[in-house]
């Protein structure tokens, strides 16, 4: 389902947003598919409950 949601309209823009973001915030990793992920030992996303701003 991933590589479906990669090949819509303004995908890569929105990636290279969140790449920033990261980036700006001093995020650790800054690879947008790891923060982009569930954890192993979670059904839950790892960006779940996040909120805006760094």
């Amino acid at each position: 389902m991933a590589a479906q949601l990669r090949q819509l309209p303004g995908a890569d823009a929105y990636r290279a947003k969140f790449a920033q973001w990261l980036a700006d915030c001093g995020a650790a990793p800054t690879s947008v598919r790891s923060w982009s992920r569930r954890t192993p030992s979670s059904p839950t996303p790892v960006w779940a409950g996040a909120g805006k701003g760094c």
